[in-house]
């Protein structure tokens, strides 16, 4: 069992989500980790308005590098949110996780 106090230090900026799951394969020596985000809401990275409207989320799968020697895997749920600013281009956005993740990689 991973201690949260333990995983907030192998994945900093951990304070703004939650471990919803963890499964440690000895044998095959996986981790996998689902997180969550616990913020409420999210910027428009177009126009950097704020908002707090839900579209949906998603599952985003993340492969990282290998810690000691077990590979790690993050499942991330995302959520894509309505940018309400109307000179806006951009109506639905995804939040943006940089303390886990570069978007788009």
């Amino acid at each position: 069992m991973i201690v949260p106090s333990l995983l907030s230090h192998l994945l900093p900026g951990l304070t703004h989500f939650h471990l919803d799951e963890q499964v440690i394969d000895s044998e095959a020596k996986r981790l996998k980790l689902t997180l969550s985000s616990t913020e409420m809401a999210a910027s428009c990275p177009v126009c950097h308005h704020i908002s707090h409207s839900v579209h949906s989320h998603y599952q985003r799968t993340v492969q990282d590098l290998n810690w000691a020697d077990y590979s790690v895997t993050l499942f991330l749920c995302v959520r894509k949110f309505f940018c309400h600013n109307r000179a806006c281009q951009r109506r639905i956005f995804c939040e943006r996780l940089p303390e886990l993740t570069a978007a788009w990689s």
